[in-house]
């Protein structure tokens, strides 16, 4: 990638590094460290980070807001709440499992207000995981079982 500090502006626009693009949008305001702390009350924040985020990519990197995926991963890689912005066609971190679009996010906020706080939210995790072990002992405190009564499948990576 060219160093921002000493390439023109103008010299972003086609620049073959946006084509792999991938911005992180981070949220100052404490309170939100994931998809599931969002209200309905954060409706114009999001709205407002989706549209500052696409102007200013088309701003810098001259990509029309239809070139552009904006989400939310969850599980996060890091609890502080952010969003993520890369081209359409770029696939890395937008998997079905873990990718929330910000669009999806407000349309669900606006229908009910407390969505991500009832919703089961279904996503993929490594085995090797922090959160997958802290699962997996909750799930094993609830019951006793003998080791033989445990269907957990742990095959693979996730």
């Amino acid at each position: 990638h060219p160093d921002p500090r000493a390439v023109p502006l103008e010299d972003w626009f086609e620049h073959s590094c946006v084509s792999d693009l991938h911005i992180i949008g981070m949220l100052k305001a404490d309170g939100i460290s994931s998809l599931r702390d969002l209200r309905d009350k954060h409706v114009p924040l999001l709205k407002s980070m989706l549209d500052e985020g696409l102007r200013m990519i088309h701003q810098v990197y001259g990509l029309d807001s239809d070139q552009v995926r904006v989400y939310v991963p969850y599980p996060p890689q890091f609890y502080r709440f952010h969003v993520y912005y890369t081209r359409i066609d770029h696939i890395d971190g937008c998997l079905t499992e873990s990718a929330h679009l910000v669009h999806d996010i407000i349309q669900n906020l606006e229908m009910d207000g407390q969505y991500y706080e009832k919703r089961t939210i279904t996503c993929k995790i490594r085995v090797t995981d922090d959160l997958y072990k802290r699962v997996w002992m909750h799930e094993v405190s609830k019951e006793s079982f003998d080791d033989d009564d445990l269907d957990l499948d742990v095959g693979g990576d996730y």
